[in-house]
C-alpha cells in the first residue's frame, strides 16, 4: 500500500504524454439499461436469465439496423455491457439525433411488449415469469465528440448516455428516455427552451426526459 509520505519517492515529473494514435470523431451515443437485472439473476435460473438478454439485445440491434430507421450505415460499434447495450453512431448532427430519438421510442415499445410476454410466457420453467412485472428499463442519448483507437472508445459523450441511462430518479417512471439539455436544444423548435424541463442533474450536466416533454408538449421531431 502506498502512503502519502511516499509520494516524495515518486517522480512524478517523469510522466510523459505519448503521441495518440487514433483520431477524434464526432458520434451520438444511445444507452440502454435494464433496472433489477441484479436480482432477476439471483432469482432466475441462467438459461432464464440468458435467453431473456438474448432477446433484448436482438430486439435492440434489429430496430437500429432496420431499413426504415435509416441508421444501420451510421453504426461505428455496438457493444455489451452485461445487461445494458451502447450503440456509437457515426454522427453528431441534427438529422441522426432526431432518428436516434424515434429509434428509441420504438425500441423503448417493444421492450413493453416483450416484457409482456416474458411475464405470461411458461416455456422456460412450465410456470409464468412474474418477476418480470420488475424489470424496467432506461434509455440515454447524447452526443458529441469522443477519441477512437482501434475499437477503443473515450469522451464523455458516452459517459452521459450511460448516466442518463442509468438515472432512476429522472422520472418517477420506472423507464425513461432522457437526453442531455444541450444535445436536446440542437432540435429545432420554437419551445424547445423555454419549455424544456430539466429533470436530473449531475455536477457536468442536466438531463430532459423526452417522454415528459412529448406528452406535455408536442411530437419532439416536429
Amino acid at each position: 500500500m502506498l502512503f502519502v509520505k511516499d509520494f516524495k519517492y515518486l517522480n512524478v515529473g517523469s510522466i510523459k504524454l505519448t503521441d495518440l494514435e487514433g483520431s477524434f470523431k464526432n458520434i451520438t451515443a444511445f444507452f440502454i439499461d435494464i433496472r433489477n437485472y441484479t436480482k432477476l439473476s439471483n432469482v432466475k435460473s441462467p438459461e432464464v436469465v440468458i435467453n431473456f438478454i438474448k432477446e433484448y439485445r436482438n430486439l435492440v440491434n434489429a430496430e437500429f439496423k432496420s431499413d426504415s430507421g435509416s441508421l444501420k450505415d451510421n453504426i461505428c460499434e455496438i457493444i455489451y455491457i452485461g445487461d445494458a447495450v451502447l450503440i456509437i453512431l457515426n454522427s453528431d448532427n441534427t438529422e441522426t439525433l432526431k432518428k436516434t430519438i424515434n429509434c428509441a421510442k420504438k425500441v423503448r415499445d417493444k421492450m413493453f411488449k416483450l416484457l409482456s410476454i416474458w411475464q405470461s410466457d411458461d416455456s422456460y420453467t412450465g410456470v409464468p415469469l412474474s418477476f418480470f412485472k420488475n424489470i424496467s428499463f432506461g434509455i440515454g442519448i447524447s452526443q458529441g465528440k469522443v477519441y477512437v483507437e482501434s475499437s477503443d472508445y473515450i469522451g464523455s459523450p458516452l459517459n452521459h448516455a450511460a448516466k442518463i441511462g442509468d438515472m432512476r430518479e429522472l422520472s418517477n417512471r420506472k423507464t425513461h428516455i432522457g437526453i442531455d439539455k444541450e444535445v436536446f436544444s440542437k432540435l429545432h423548435s420554437e419551445n424547445l427552451t423555454k419549455n424544456s424541463k430539466c429533470v436530473g442533474q449531475t455536477k457536468d450536466n442536466e438531463y430532459v426526459d423526452l417522454l415528459i416533454f412529448e406528452n406535455e408538449y408536442r411530437e419532439i421531431d416536429d
